[in-house]
C-alpha cells in the first residue's frame, strides 16, 4: 500500500511534499523494509516518525483478523524494535511522549 498512497498523492502539487513519507512508511532502519530498502536517515525523516507512529497504531487497533494489544505492549515492540525497524533516536522519543500523554491515548483509543 505505500506506493499506492504515494502514487495517488503524487498526481497534485500541493501534496508533493507527503508523497515521500508516504512511498517510505514501511522502509526500517535496518534497510529490510519496502519499497526501496533503504534504511538510516536515507528514509526521509517524517517518514521515519510515520513508521513509528503506523506500528504503534496497527499493534493498539482491534481489527477485524485481530484484537488490539496494551498501549503498554506496543511500546515494548517499538522498544524491541528500536534501531532494527525503527529510528534509535525516535523510537525512544516516542515511547516518552506516549507514556507523558498516556491517559489521553488511552481515552483516544477506547473511545474505537
Amino acid at each position: 500500500h505505500p506506493v499506492i498512497a504515494a502514487n495517488i498523492f503524487s498526481v497534485s502539487d500541493i501534496y508533493k511534499d507527503i508523497y515521500p513519507i508516504m512511498y517510505h512508511h514501511h522502509e526500517r532502519y535496518d534497510s529490510k523494509g519496502y519499497p526501496a530498502g533503504i534504511g538510516g536517515k536515507q528514509i526521509p525523516y517524517l517518514a521515519r516518525i510515520l513508521t513509528i507512529c503506523d506500528s504503534f497504531d496497527a499493534i493498539v487497533s482491534k481489527r477485524t483478523y485481530k484484537e488490539g494489544q496494551t498501549i503498554e505492549f506496543a511500546l515494548t515492540e517499538i522498544e524491541k524494535g528500536a534501531g532494527t525497524q525503527f529510528d534509535p533516536e525516535l523510537a525512544p522519543q516516542y515511547i516518552n511522549m506516549v507514556k507523558n500523554n498516556m491517559s489521553y491515548i488511552e481515552q483516544i483509543y477506547n473511545e474505537f
